[in-house]
């Protein structure tokens, strides 16, 4: 008779283990569920951001003050880039994610093309702005 209630205990004690480690199971599985849209806050949308929503508006008024005209022929620079940089960083849309820019000039055509790309997170958003400057003929 001692050896069934030693088996007899054996079986009870491993049950009870078991069924112990099961509830503990179930019970995490619970708060899981109820703690994770508190603590896993996802700031990615499933609609891309469009860039009307990142950059600004540009005016041409804004940068008349740095082109240059020298013996009737219109000059652009850097300094048109640096202004055109400067509004487009003090006035976006939004306060987070980083900007990197590239530009190129073209003397021969009078042409500023600057390509921005706002990032954040996985989200990338890219702009293109082209300056073309001509001179208007008064005769």
């Amino acid at each position: 008779m001692k050896i069934w209630v030693k088996i007899l205990t054996a079986i009870l004690s491993f049950a009870a283990i078991g069924g112990l480690a099961y509830g503990g199971y179930i019970f995490y599985q619970n708060q899981v569920k109820q703690t994770e849209g508190k603590t896993n806050i996802d700031f990615n949308v499933e609609d891309e951001f469009k860039d009307k929503e990142i950059f600004p508006s540009i005016y041409a008024a804004d940068f008349y003050d740095t082109i240059q005209v020298v013996n009737g022929k219109v000059f652009i620079n850097e300094k048109l880039v640096e202004k055109f940089i400067k509004n487009i960083v003090t006035n976006l849309q939004v306060s987070y994610g980083t900007i990197e820019f590239k530009y190129q000039i073209n003397d021969e055509k009078n042409t500023i093309n600057i390509e921005l790309l706002w990032t954040y997170k996985q989200h990338k958003v890219n702009k293109n702005y082209v300056f073309n400057l001509t001179k208007d003929v008064v005769e």
